[in-house]
């Protein structure tokens, strides 16, 4: 996950425990530059110019990275804004980082290849949104921050 969006969660994310969340890994399958199975974080081979009309990976698209990046923790605030049991929230935490796993993979991949001040510029944007995500998902972070399953299941924030 981005640093800026890192930063903007990181109080509430203060309560799961340090070591949760590994280090980058090799992303399988979809992950890597375009669906290689490439190390996530590996820049991807420059084939030249895109063609004129061609839309630019998400990866080099700040604004609709950005844009996708304040969905996802938006979706995810939304998604722990409940009372349910921390099963039931882990659960529904690991459905938003499924469904957004390509706007994290994105996002690593524009830090990992020097975009990282460019998405930091293109989140201010979304700070606001991204802020009250954080403020809905607090209560639900203290409350299961020693559930290990739900532990495990926010350990995408840092591993795309």
């Amino acid at each position: 996950m981005h640093a800026r969006v890192k930063s903007v969660v990181a109080v509430a994310l203060a309560l799961i425990p340090a070591g949760a969340c590994g280090p980058r890994q090799v992303a399988p399958g979809n992950g890597g530059a375009a669906g290689t199975g490439a190390a996530v974080g590996a820049a991807a081979p420059d084939a030249g110019p895109p063609a004129p009309d061609a839309p630019l990976p998400l990866e080099r698209d700040m604004p609709t990275l950005a844009r996708r990046s304040a969905d996802m923790l938006v979706a995810l605030g939304d998604a722990l804004a409940s009372d349910a049991d921390c099963e039931a929230l882990a659960d529904a935490a690991s459905a938003v980082f499924t469904e957004y796993r390509e706007v994290r993979v994105a996002a690593a991949l524009a830090e990992d290849q020097g975009r990282g001040a460019a998405l930091d510029a293109a989140l201010d944007a979304h700070a606001d949104r991204i802020a009250a995500a954080a403020t809905r998902m607090q209560p639900t972070l203290t409350r299961c921050s020693h559930d290990a399953e739900f532990v495990d299941a926010m350990t995408p924030f840092d591993v795309p």
